[in-house]
Order: C-alpha cells, then sequence, then structure tokens
C-alpha cells in the first residue's frame, strides 16, 4: 500500500496510526514493552514468587512481579486474600487456573507448607497483557492417587473456598457455609483433581468429614474446547465420619483397596505397581521407606527381575549429589529401603523402578517423596 507523506511534516505520526494488533512485532508493542523496562526498577511492591510450570507438577520457578491490591466497583481494596500480580512481560498470556506461591519473605529453602498457594482467577485474550488477578488457597483436600501405572500415593490438593472478604473484618458467608453443612471448592484443573468423583469423601478442617455431590468442569478457557478447563468448581455435603477415616493423615476412607484387583481381564495381562505400602507417603519417615514392588498376571504375583534407582527434583537439584540426601537399599527379599541422610524443604527423591520379563517389553513406575521433616 502506497501512503502520500508528502503533507505530513511530521512522519512519525504514521507510526502512531499502526494499530496494536497490526502484526505482532509492532511499534505499539515494542514501544510499550520499553517503556515496562525503564520503569520496572523503580516500581513500588516488586516482590520475588514462584511459578508452576506445568498445571499439577508442583515444580516451581522463581520470578520477579509487582503485587498490588485487588480494588471493588467503589475503589475499596477487597482484602488481602485477593491480589493483582503485574508480569514484566508484557506480551505474557495469562490464564485461568495458574499457580503461583509465595510467602512473606522469599526464600527457596523455606519450607513449602509454609508458603501460601495462589491460583488466577482471570484472563483476557483480546490484548497484550502483564497481570492477573489470584486468589489464595485456604485449606487443602487429601485423596488417594492413583497413576497410569496403577500405584496409590497420598496427594493434598490446595483449594480455595470462596467467602465474602469484601473487607478487612472476616464476613460470615451463607454461600461458602449454609447451616446445611454443604459448601463449594475451586482447585485447579490437573491430573489429580481429574480423579475426583461423584460421593467420594474428603476430611476438610480438623473434624469434619464431606462428601462431593457435584463437580462442574464447565470453566473452559476457550469457548470451543471443552477440554481446555483451567479450574473446577467441587460442591459437598456434609457426611458423617467413620472408624476407617484416617484424621492423621487427612484421608477419608473411600472404599479403597490396597490389593489389586483379582480380575485384571484377558489372559497375559501384566501389572507393574508397589505392594507394600499400600499408599506412598509424602515424605520419608524417619525410619526409612520400605517399599516392594511387584509384577501381577492376572492379578497374581510373577517372577520379574526388578531394579530401581534414585534421583533428586525441586530447586537446584542440578547442582547437589544425591548421595549427600539419601540413600536406596536392595534388601535382597524383593523389597528395598530408602532411606534420608538429610532433610531438605524443596527438593523430592524420584523412585524409578524398572521390570523385566521374558518375552515382554519393560515395565517402568516411578513416585516421588520430599526430603522434609516426617
Amino acid at each position: 500500500m502506497l501512503v502520500d507523506s508528502s503533507r505530513i511534516k511530521d512522519t512519525s505520526y504514521l507510526f502512531s496510526q499502526t494499530p496494536p494488533n497490526f502484526v505482532k512485532e509492532n511499534y505499539y508493542l515494542d514501544s510499550l514493552q520499553m517503556k515496562v523496562d525503564a520503569d520496572w526498577p523503580f516500581r513500588p511492591n516488586r516482590k520475588w514468587i514462584e511459578e508452576e510450570k506445568e498445571a499439577g507438577t508442583e515444580l516451581y520457578e522463581p520470578m520477579e512481579v509487582v503485587i498490588q491490591t485487588v480494588k471493588n466497583d467503589k475503589g475499596e481494596a477487597v482484602s488481602d486474600d485477593w491480589y493483582r500480580l503485574v508480569f514484566k512481560d508484557c506480551r505474557r498470556q495469562n490464564k485461568v487456573g495458574y499457580r503461583y506461591r509465595f510467602s512473606y519473605e522469599f526464600d527457596p529453602t523455606e519450607p513449602d507448607c509454609k508458603k501460601n498457594i495462589w491460583i488466577g482467577l482471570n484472563q483476557t485474550t483480546m490484548e497484550p497483557t502483564s497481570s492477573q488477578v489470584v486468589c489464595r488457597c485456604n485449606g487443602s483436600i487429601g485423596s488417594i492417587y492413583v497413576d497410569e501405572n496403577g500405584q496409590t500415593s497420598y496427594h493434598y490438593e490446595p483449594v480455595i473456598q470462596p467467602s465474602k472478604l469484601s473487607s478487612p473484618m472476616f464476613d460470615y458467608s451463607e454461600v461458602a457455609i449454609d447451616p446445611d453443612g454443604s459448601m463449594m471448592l475451586i482447585a485447579q484443573y490437573n491430573k489429580y483433581t481429574k480423579q475426583y468423583y461423584i460421593n467420594e469423601r474428603f476430611i476438610i478442617g480438623t473434624d469434619r468429614v464431606y462428601k462431593i455431590n457435584n463437580i462442574m468442569k464447565a470453566d473452559s478457557r476457550t469457548t470451543f474446547d471443552p477440554e481446555d478447563v483451567g479450574i473446577i468448581r467441587i460442591y459437598l455435603a456434609y457426611d458423617q465420619t467413620g472408624k476407617l477415616d484416617n484424621f492423621e493423615t487427612r484421608i477419608a476412607y473411600n472404599g479403597h483397596e490396597d490389593e489389586p484387583n483379582p480380575e485384571t481381564g484377558d489372559d497375559g495381562e501384566y501389572t507393574f505397581t508397589i505392594a507394600e505400602p499400600g499408599a506412598i507417603p509424602d515424605t520419608i519417615p524417619s525410619d526409612g521407606l520400605v517399599f516392594e514392588p511387584l509384577v501381577y498376571k492376572n492379578g497374581l504375583p510373577t517372577e520379574a527381575e526388578i531394579s530401581c534407582s534414585i534421583s533428586l527434583e525441586g530447586y537446584g537439584s542440578d547442582m547437589v549429589s544425591i548421595d549427600d540426601y539419601c540413600e536406596l537399599t536392595d534388601n535382597d527379599d524383593g523389597t528395598f529401603t530408602l532411606g534420608r541422610k538429610m532433610i531438605d524443604n524443596q527438593l523430592k527423591v524420584v523412585v524409578s523402578c524398572i521390570a523385566t520379563i521374558e518375552g515382554q517389553p519393560e515395565m517402568m513406575l516411578e513416585f516421588k517423596v520430599s526430603l522434609r521433616p516426617f
């Protein structure tokens, strides 16, 4: 296209008329990013936080943001349970369900249990954005997670219990908890929450058990992709406690069987899993974790050559040696013992097991445990 600039005194006028979405790398976006970069060192409330790499991985990377208060339509601050995170990259696209972790002071060595988890609850797809509103997870729910290899482990999912926090004082919300004992929780949609089902029971708080009566997975981040879900809403009702509910581990009884299903299908079907313990704890006990990987054929144990190895995962894992933190011992009776040498609040131990059976492809499984105090 030819543009007649003979009557325009200042040719920079043409740049100012460039539509923001004309091309990805355009004058408008470049100028905006240059202004943000120049102003960034002088922005107040700059803080270091941690951002989850992918949904459900629980692996976080440090990043610097500006933290601002969230205000309602009247210009009043909502509460300290809501914040707006402003990012340095103005081209960054934030989506619902992004999860962040931070506390009063940024300290990578601080125990994870001391840090609050925050979930992003808004997004925009109309223009480049450098901010997102996040809400603090004010609780967690424990469940037994079953991976693709049939291995079970304890998992504790951070959740938001919505409440009307519209002022510095706590306002009791009839929406969050009503006299009938019903409750609604918001959680990130990931591999753990995918397995939640109707009538599953959870221990919430210190002495109460709730049962799911509905799960909403309709909060899609894109209009025509029902699988691109960022968050889910879980509706629960108060349920009576039972003798098998474990309030020490905060895992409610849901009829989970530790033994494998004897009916596995066609003849010759193999299953590789951890037979003992029934559920892997989230951290290594002080006297060590004894586990027994077994291969089942049609629900019955079968002979297999099994080997196990360990590695570290988490912030700074590439700069330390696994031998300084833990050791793996083969007990020569089919069991292995994972012992902890050093406590660490950030690193996790990844235990990888390989089973070999003649005439069959290799089977692999892995589980993760932390190095935090038991």
